[in-house]
């Protein structure tokens, strides 16, 4: 049971009046008060989805990482070795224990978003600690964890992002007031009126039945893709326009990924502060530990392996089953594939054998991409809500 019977979210009445609170009391007080009133209203949205084995979690999750945070602050020569190491693994031992012994059933669906997009702002933090040369202060830390704009699902900011809204001065205008009320609107208009149309319509179990036709399958096929986005964009576009309304800058999480005609063009605009965040944590420091070891005569050898290891890891951070895992691997080979592609057609280019198209052809070439991509990519987000047994099962009778 939790503490408040009904969970917090982006499209409730409560959310509203937390934007409210801070809003009014940074007029007050100006930017000084962010901070404080971002932690005050970030924990008790926070206590209104979790009950007492999650606040336990949360505590094993936040405690540790607050000494060590200010145990390695500023201090380079003590952020080496087994400690991070150690601080790091514990981290990723406690978002995974909740998945793994079915802590993250009870908590519900708040809980355990909440807990892993805290789990990337404490590592980002752990490997950026020894490098800060301003003052630790608990406050910002707290503000950090438990920022009510980015608790529930992102996007996700570095420790840097978020501390520079305390330093900068912001005057309301009319054109920002005007963008806030634009992205609010939007985005309740896709969370609560799009979104649900498409909610729960993914499921494959239904299309392993005799009764199932053609449109059942274009409905469950396309489904989570579309809701997904609606609902996941909808939630960032109201932080955002709340955010700005408090003074308070978020970064942009998607850039019409429907667009994307490629696996690298999609994550480009899929999500983007998850691709930033492993691009920073993952990505350039493998590329940079394979080089030096000289294991590869050829750096492309370690960029397919980086990014192998990036799209592996990103598949079951949405969970610990192999359908999350196959997810990863198809998309770590599309990426691949698409890096493969641009390298040949770079040197093709150079050597004066790509043939231009028309601007007909052109268009007409980036149509037909366009489409197969959407289709081909929405087929993967299935897995996300779709056991691998199952969709195979649906496929066969299918």
């Amino acid at each position: 049971m939790a503490f408040i019977p009904d969970p917090i979210n982006v499209a409730s009445f409560e959310f509203a009046l937390i934007v409210l609170v801070v809003l009014l009391i940074r007029l007050v007080g100006g930017e000084r008060t962010l901070p404080y009133t971002l932690a005050a209203t970030g924990l008790f949205m926070a206590a209104t989805w979790i009950d007492m084995k999650a606040l336990m979690v949360l505590i094993a999750a936040l405690v540790p990482h607050y000494f060590i945070i200010r145990y390695f602050w500023g201090q380079p020569e003590r952020a080496r070795g087994h400690v991070l190491t150690a601080a790091i693994l514990w981290q990723i031992a406690v978002l995974t224990s909740t998945k793994i012994t079915g802590l993250s059933v009870q908590w519900g669906i708040y809980g355990v978003i909440g807990l892993s997009y805290m789990t990337f702002r404490q590592i980002g933090l752990l490997l950026s600690a020894a490098r800060q040369s301003a003052p630790f202060r608990s406050i910002d830390w707290l503000s950090f964890m438990l920022n009510p704009f980015t608790l529930v699902a992102g996007p996700i900011q570095s420790w840097g992002e978020h501390v520079d809204q305390y330093t900068d001065t912001k005057s309301q205008t009319r054109q920002s007031r005007i963008t806030a009320a634009h992205l609010i609107a939007t985005g309740l208009i896709k969370i609560t009126v799009l979104a649900p149309i498409f909610a729960g319509q993914d499921d494959f179990a239904k299309l392993a039945t005799a009764n199932a036709d053609a449109l059942d399958w274009f409905i469950s096929y396309f489904s989570y893709y579309i809701f997904l986005y609606l609902d996941f964009s909808g939630y960032v576009d109201v932080v955002m326009g709340c955010g700005i309304l408090c003074g308070y800058k978020l970064p942009e999480n998607f850039n019409r990924p429907y667009l994307s005609t490629n696996f690298q063009d999609f994550w480009n605009r899929w999500h983007m502060t998850l691709g930033v965040w492993f691009q920073a944590h993952v990505f350039t420091p493998m590329l940079v530990t394979l080089q030096r070891s000289r294991r590869f005569k050829s750096t492309h050898t370690s960029i397919v392996l980086a990014l192998v290891a990036v799209f592996l890891l990103i598949g079951v951070w949405h969970g610990i089953a192999w359908n999350y895992a196959l997810f990863g691997v198809i998309h770590a080979l599309g990426v691949v594939g698409t890096y493969m592609l641009g390298r040949r057609r770079l040197k093709l280019k150079k050597a004066g054998k790509l043939r231009e198209l028309s601007d007909g052809m052109a268009k007409l070439s980036f149509g037909v991409r366009l489409v197969a991509f959407q289709i081909f990519v929405a087929g993967t987000f299935v897995l996300l809500n779709n056991d691998v047994s199952t969709v195979w099962e649906a496929l066969i009778r299918g």
